[in-house]
């Protein structure tokens, strides 16, 4: 088992346990038999505040997990040696609580500017967005220049382009993906042998079959929706918004979340494509239009249809880096059109959610575009207050990062200390 801590390598350390061997990767393929544990007992141990090296412990890891996602501490049930050495040796010892969304208490004394090894990445990082300012005004003419591109006379030439018809075969997918949805997944929805595959297809393709690609509405879906009923989710609903891979990453790790696309509608309907035609065969398989393809109708509804399940802490992860990389566009991180906007948030059920928290990622080594309790992100906030809702706020928490850096393990920002288990004492 490997351990790793967010400390940066070239970070200096003068705790009491500086006699311990801590190797970093490079030096892994050393053989060393030092101990992990000092033989001697220990007067004096560096609380969180003072202690450089920040090594997590299982038992307090354990509770910060709890405290964070409200969930059992499945990892002390364990039969875990390890374990229990943390628990007997870091219990008699005072140490602040640790958690996977606030930042740690010692800033880090890793200044990636000032490492040669990385000026070079730097750089080119930076030019990808040599047009953006840190200035908050900045930032907020280009959002209003997105929105103003959204209702101006140009309007029509991009939302409704032409693009690729229904996607083939799409009645006997819809069919592939119910069953299986039943038969793995069932355990989400309420009577999973009430559910008929076919009637939920004969509904779906009425709802738009035999009318124009855009003439279709939120009514015409809504006996789609009322075939099937899912349970309560606690503490498991997760919104997102310009966080697609990110947020499904993180979801499907362990499954402690259900996003839209892990409902019944969205398992169903997720990645395809689908619009009317007037003419036989009723479903137009050669060109949709771009914004009418979106079907926000549908999606609309099952968006509020998951909100509604929400109990417990609700979940946010947004975008606060949103930027277009070829024509360099600035995209708000909440949008006033999401489904976010218009049908999850005015549909939670506010007295059985007990809190609204936001999350932000930022890109590595992008600079910030929006941060929590500032532009569009505090209207998310604001609005999520005026519906009562306990409304929390973490930028750029510990858990995004490592999810970034899965992908870019030898970038300069994901540069972490490593803890091996040769160096631990044998069970």
């Amino acid at each position: 088992m490997i351990f790793m801590h967010s400390m940066p390598l070239d970070a200096r350390h003068t705790s009491l346990h500086s006699k311990r061997k801590v190797r970093s990767q490079s030096g892994q393929v050393q053989n060393t038999t030092a101990p992990l544990f000092p033989q001697e007992p220990i007067t004096e141990w560096p609380s969180a505040q003072t202690s450089k090296r920040r090594l997590i412990p299982l038992s307090f890891a354990n509770r910060a997990y709890q405290n964070t996602f409200n969930q059992p501490l499945f990892y002390s049930r364990q039969n875990n040696w390890l374990a229990k050495r943390y628990n007997n040796l870091w219990g008699r010892y005072p140490i602040g609580s640790i958690s996977t969304y606030h930042p740690p208490l010692l800033p880090q004394g890793y200044n990636m500017a000032q490492n040669p090894g990385s000026r070079n990445r730097l750089a080119k990082a930076t030019k990808l967005r040599n047009n953006a300012d840190e200035d908050t005004k900045f930032v907020e003419g280009r959002i209003q220049e997105y929105y103003d591109q959204r209702i101006n006379r140009n309007r029509n030439k991009w939302m409704f382009k032409p693009i690729g018809g229904t996607t083939q075969h799409l009645k006997e997918i819809f069919l592939g993906r119910c069953w299986d949805f039943i038969e793995n997944r069932g355990k989400d929805l309420e009577n999973p042998s009430k559910v008929d595959c076919n009637e939920l297809w004969e509904t779906f393709s009425k709802s738009f079959a035999f009318k124009g690609p855009c003439d279709v509405t939120s009514k015409d879906y809504a006996l789609f929706f009322d075939l099937y009923d899912e349970k309560p989710l606690n503490d498991k609903v997760m919104f997102w918004s310009g966080t697609r891979e990110l947020t499904h990453a993180y979801t499907r790790l362990y499954n402690r979340f259900t996003t839209l696309e892990d409902t019944l509608a969205g398992y169903l309907l997720n990645g395809l494509r689908w619009c009317g035609s007037k003419e036989d065969p009723g479903i137009d398989y050669k060109e949709c239009p771009y914004e009418c393809s979106k079907q926000k109708a549908f999606w609309g509804l099952a968006a509020a249809k998951l909100a509604r399940r929400a109990r417990g802490i609700v979940h946010v992860m947004l975008n606060g880096t949103r930027q277009h990389l070829v024509d360099r566009q600035i995209f708000p991180s909440f949008m006033d059109d999401s489904y976010l906007a218009e049908n999850q948030l005015s549909s939670l059920p506010v007295r059985d959610v007990k809190e609204f928290r936001i999350l932000v990622g930022h890109t590595l080594h992008h600079k910030s575009l929006e941060r929590c309790d500032s532009l569009t992100i505090l209207e998310l906030q604001n609005r999520a207050k005026a519906r009562g809702l306990k409304t929390t706020c973490f930028d750029n928490p510990y858990f995004i990062r490592h999810l970034l850096c899965l992908d870019n393990p030898g970038d300069p920002l994901c540069l972490f200390k490593v803890y091996d288990q040769d160096v631990l004492p044998e069970k």
